[in-house]
């Protein structure tokens, strides 16, 4: 990440991608660096964590900044700027974004503190 001041605005370069390490330390290639989440109604671009080294995807890790579009809008602004998106599901009972696993209550999706709530 390279933060600077241009006249009045502050200028935040972020790398599109980052190197891909295997489990035995060793660059084997590419991999994301960025993706735009929805989260409820919320959204912005998060950082990734390379997972290489135990043959996984990518892991979506901090915000880095949030946005204030329309999710189509946003999702549209993620493909022009090459980046995926992700949305998060929504505990139908609780209605926050469930981050991991997951149920099914009544055929709904649901977290698992209201999975357990009689």
């Amino acid at each position: 990440m390279n933060i600077s001041r241009e006249n009045d605005e502050l200028v935040i370069r972020l790398p599109m991608e980052q190197d891909a390490i295997d489990a035995i330390d060793e660059v084997v290639g590419r991999v994301p660096n960025l993706i735009g989440v929805i989260e409820g109604d919320e959204q912005g671009i998060h950082q990734s964590i390379d997972m290489t080294y135990k043959g996984k995807d990518p892991q979506i890790d901090g915000l880095l900044v949030r946005t204030y579009y329309s999710d189509e809008e946003f999702k549209k602004k993620c493909n022009e700027w090459g980046i995926d998106v992700f949305e998060c599901p929504i505990c139908a009972y609780c209605r926050k974004a469930i981050w991991g696993t997951f149920t099914f209550k009544n055929g709904k999706d649901c977290c698992f503190d209201c999975a357990e709530k009689k």
